[in-house]
């Protein structure tokens, strides 16, 4: 999975403030992180001044996490989004470097890129024949996408060091995008009742549009920052703390139980399993336990009054077995969307056609939701056949980087592993087709 397998010291990556690279990349977390604060116009000039050094200085692919977290703050340069300009400008740079390297490339690396064929021409005939009759420049820029993200992983995955540093600028957006979300009071307020009394639920969203997304990109950051050991093991314990807190904030059972699956595979593949563990897991039982009774007593505190109100809501769900409601209504979306597949024509079923996607859902016959279910979803977009390629993919990317972190340690390929079984996993509850965001997850 990757070519360059030698371990980085934290120096090499890290600890060079003087690089024009750096100096820049920090201008630019110093712009994104007066989201709220200062005009959207004149950090998107600046943004945008900032993303032509790096593609100068060959070295957009730092600033991707950036555009993750921030795309939709960052606003519109004459009438184009920051995140466009990004990723044309990948585009450009690619094509312009389009064979220079290319007897020096590694035959691994292109081997691993080798497997993305198939993948690349299920999204060209998909934006052709499914999105072009809707939108011809929907269907040019969602292409744009998987091209510009394809071209940035195939970086990330070239070189061990590359990779580290992505993930620290990921990990140091992450907790950037936290005050952000608390400058511009990004939250999401829902009612539910709890024992008959109507209980009002804020849910942190940082830099997204969604809690499951949070949810999402901080689990992410933080088994990345566990698998690749950035920064010192004391700042990685603190961050990660941090990183949990802002997880409960989200009031996220996806996120919860998410986390706990997480661990049990980081676990496993790193063979963590012991005593030691066990002891430290107890303790935190105990500890969340503690915190869960106070909740129940003390309602009115933040983010643990609500974080358990939820829970409680989806004990009593359990408790009736009312599945629908306890999975958000995801189950009867997904019961619905696979009755409807079923009824389709045997092309339709193996191809697909559907736009079920992040764009502009219509489905005839039936309300324009998402199953928030993408094995399902993906079954209405490229049909059975697309679905066993697309799935199959992730899957063997999974288990490569789990079988060659198993024979070298790789600390690269256990990320890749981490990240793998996140996508896999909240590919059940999110629907992330042609969504840039996701790609990253998908890709790598």
């Amino acid at each position: 999975m990757i070519v360059n397998n030698t371990k980085i010291s934290r120096k090499t990556y890290l600890l060079e403030p003087f690089k024009a690279e750096n100096i820049i990349l920090v201008i630019m977390l110093l712009c994104v992180a007066m989201t709220g604060i200062i005009p959207q116009n004149l950090q998107a000039l600046l943004c945008v001044l900032l993303l032509f050094l790096l593609f100068i200085s060959d070295n957009l692919v730092l600033v991707y996490p950036i555009m993750l977290f921030y795309y939709s703050y960052l606003g519109l340069i004459a009438g184009i989004s920051v995140y466009r300009i990004f990723s044309i400008l990948v585009i450009i740079h690619a094509l312009i470097s389009f064979g220079k390297n290319e007897d020096k490339e590694n035959s691994e690396l292109k081997h691993k890129m080798s497997a993305l064929i198939p993948v690349v021409i299920i999204y060209l005939l998909y934006s052709i024949v499914v999105i072009v009759p809707y939108s011809v420049r929907i269907a040019l820029f969602s292409f744009v996408d998987v091209l510009c993200v394809i071209v940035l992983v195939k970086k990330i995955i070239s070189n061990t060091c590359i990779m580290k540093k992505v993930f620290t600028i990921y990990v140091i957006t992450a907790v950037i995008a936290f005050f952000s979300g608390m400058v511009i009071g990004n939250t999401m307020t829902g009612l539910q009742v709890i024992d008959g009394e109507l209980v009002r639920i804020n849910r942190f969203m940082a830099t997204f549009n969604d809690p499951n997304y949070l949810g999402m990109f901080y689990s992410i950051a933080i088994f990345a920052l566990l698998s690749l050991k950035l920064f010192s093991k004391r700042m990685r314990i603190i961050i990660v703390i941090a990183f949990y807190v802002v997880l409960a904030m989200s009031i996220s059972m996806t996120a919860i139980i998410g986390n706990i699956v997480f661990w049990m595979a980081y676990l496993f593949i790193t063979k963590k399993i012991n005593m030691k563990t066990f002891s430290i897991l107890v303790v935190l039982f105990i500890m969340m336990i503690g915190l869960y009774q106070y909740g129940l007593v003390k309602t009115n505190t933040p983010v643990i009054g609500d974080l358990v109100s939820r829970i409680e809501d989806k004990l009593t769900n359990i408790k009736s077995n009312d599945i629908d409601s306890f999975t958000s209504q995801r189950t009867a979306l997904t019961k619905s969307h696979l009755n409807y597949y079923k009824t389709q024509s045997t092309y339709t079923m193996l191809f697909g056609g559907y736009k079920v996607n992040s764009y502009p859902t219509f489905i005839p016959g039936m309300a324009p939701l998402v199953a928030h279910n993408e094995y399902v979803d993906l079954l209405l977009n490229v049909g059975l056949i697309g679905t066993i390629f697309l799935i199959g993919f992730a899957v063997f990317r999974f288990i490569n980087s789990f079988i060659l972190y198993r024979k070298n340690m790789s600390e690269a390929a256990l990320c890749v592993c981490m990240i793998k079984i996140i996508w896999l996993f909240y590919a059940a509850t999110l629907t992330m087709f042609l969504d840039f965001r996701f790609m990253l997850c998908f890709f790598i």
